[in-house]
């Protein structure tokens, strides 16, 4: 048994319970505002890109090993989607345009939390030589994921410009589907358990699960700030 299985558990509901879920399932919410989570997430993206680079440089040949090399090549480059998806939103009056507004938001205390969340996954990522529990670390942030597609989803699907779109659009969503880990029952099937420091990994891991819940907090956040402005 995955001695994992309720972090990871407690973890998706901790998630599923975020309050921009609620708010991005807002009928009453217009899809422009909803938008706003796209410039507001690029330090976390682009943060996760280089988390990738990182991993790609894993070396050794257990199956774990084989795994973290894997992520990096299968998640290496969905930050190039990212920038052409704000490029877009940027043209439809989505996001800053000029470069000082553009650090104003990534550097402001608005976004914080996405700044935590990065810093998180890095330290965490460094911190743990062994495969498996940067493993582990990668599986909470692949909820992370999960549960902000399954949300923002619907929102994309419903502009008119849905198609332009590549990381919140079916470019992404393929290249998701085709990748090989995800096709696999149990990332940790097989893990010798007895060899690690599994509480360890278990607080590492809740702690990664907080800051995603931090990131999609100020997810919620944006939105409502945009809620405001356009109230004026």
């Amino acid at each position: 048994m995955n001695p994992l299985s309720d972090a990871f558990a407690a973890g998706k509901r901790l998630l599923a319970d975020n309050p921009s879920v609620a708010t991005l399932a807002d009928p009453s919410v217009g899809v422009l505002p909803k938008l706003t989570v796209l410039p507001t997430m690029a330090f976390w993206v682009l943060a996760f890109g280089d988390a990738m680079a990182l991993l790609g440089r894993t070396t050794g040949e257990t199956r774990a090993h084989h795994q973290l090399r894997q992520h990096a090549s299968e998640d290496s480059e969905h930050w190039r989607w990212f920038l052409q998806d704000l490029a877009l939103l940027a043209k439809h009056g989505v996001g800053p345009s000029a470069a000082e507004d553009v650090l104003a938001i990534h550097w402001g205390p608005e976004t914080r939390a996405v700044r935590e969340a990065a810093w998180t996954l890095h330290h965490l990522l460094r911190k743990h030589a062994d495969p498996v529990a940067r493993l582990a670390i990668l599986e909470a942030c692949e909820h992370g994921f999960d549960a902000f597609m399954s949300s923002i989803r619907p929102v994309v699907q419903a502009w008119e410009h849905y198609d332009e779109l590549a990381y919140l659009g079916s470019v992404h969503d393929e290249a998701e589907a085709g990748h090989a880990l995800h096709a696999e029952e149990d990332p940790f099937d097989g893990v010798i358990w007895e060899d690690r420091d599994v509480a360890a990994i278990v607080r590492d891991v809740q702690a990664m699960y907080r800051a995603l819940d931090g990131l999609h907090s100020a997810y919620d956040d944006a939105v409502r700030a945009a809620l405001r402005s356009t109230s004026r």
